[in-house]
C-alpha cells in the first residue's frame, strides 16, 4: 500500500516537473531585434527556427554533446540569416525560451560576411531585470561563402526564460564581406535539465505528497500494531 501511495505521489510530481537530462539543445520559441533589415528577407527568427540548418534537431529533446559532435552546418546564403540595415554598429537581440529553464552554454553560428563583434550576454527570469553571465565575447569569424558550424561559450548553470544578446560592435572585427551592420546565423542553448524549470505550485504538490506519504505509512505502522494485538 505505502508503494502504491509513493508511486502515484511521485510520478504525478515528477510529470509535472518533468524527466532531469542533462545537455539537451534548446532553441527559443521567439524572439526580436533592435534593427532589421528594410529590404525583408532575413528576420530575427531566421536565427532560432533552423532556417538552413544541416542537421536541425528537436528543441528540449536532442542531446547537446551528441548534436554538435556531428558539427551542424548553417547555409551561408543570406535569406537563412538575421541581418541590420547598413549602417546599423550596434544592436540588441533579445531571445525568449517560452518558460524558464536552467542554462550552462550558448551556441552560436557567427555569420560570414559580417557577424558580430564585441557582445555581452544576459539572462532574466522575468524579462525586466537582466544579469549579465557573459561579457565581452567576440566570436571567431568563419571564412566568407563558406556553411559554417557552431562556437560555443559557456557559463555558470543559471535559470532564465529571456536571453539579451547586447552587441556594441558590428560588423565581425575580422569581417571581410564589405557589410557594415550585425548578423546572426543561428543560436542554441544547453539546458542543464530537460523541461522547464518547475512552477511553485509543482513543489508544492511534491511537498503535499511527500506529508502524504508520511501520513499513509504512519496509519499503515498502526494498523499493523493493533492487528498484532
Amino acid at each position: 500500500m505505502r508503494a502504491s501511495i509513493f508511486c502515484g505521489v511521485l510520478c504525478a510530481a515528477t510529470f509535472a516537473a518533468g524527466n532531469a537530462l542533462a545537455g539537451v539543445v534548446l532553441s527559443p520559441v521567439s524572439g526580436t531585434a533592435s534593427d532589421t533589415y528594410s529590404g525583408g528577407g532575413t528576420p530575427i527568427s531566421n536565427t532560432y527556427d533552423q532556417t538552413g540548418l544541416s542537421p536541425t534537431f528537436t528543441s528540449g529533446v536532442t542531446d547537446w554533446n551528441s548534436y554538435f559532435a556531428g558539427n551542424p552546418l548553417k547555409g551561408y546564403v543570406f535569406s537563412n540569416e538575421w541581418f541590420t540595415n547598413y549602417g546599423v554598429t550596434s544592436a540588441t537581440v533579445t531571445y525568449d525560451l517560452g518558460s524558464v529553464y536552467k542554462i550552462d552554454d550558448f551556441a552560436l553560428w557567427e555569420e560570414d560576411a559580417a557577424g558580430i563583434g564585441n557582445t555581452n550576454v544576459l539572462v532574466s527570469t522575468d524579462g525586466v531585470s537582466y544579469t549579465p553571465v557573459l561579457t565581452g565575447i567576440v566570436p571567431v569569424q568563419p571564412t566568407l561563402g563558406v556553411d559554417y558550424g557552431a562556437q560555443f561559450f559557456d557559463f555558470s548553470t543559471v535559470a532564465a526564460r529571456y536571453i539579451e544578446l547586447e552587441i556594441n560592435s558590428c560588423p565581425n572585427p575580422a569581417a571581410v564581406g564589405g557589410y557594415t551592420g550585425c548578423a546572426i546565423g543561428e543560436v542554441a542553448f544547453e539546458t542543464a535539465t530537460a523541461g522547464a524549470v518547475p512552477e511553485p505550485a509543482t513543489w508544492a504538490l511534491l511537498l503535499t505528497g511527500f506529508a502524504g506519504i508520511g501520513v499513509a505509512s504512519h496509519l499503515a505502522s498502526r494498523k499493523a500494531a493493533a492487528a498484532a494485538a
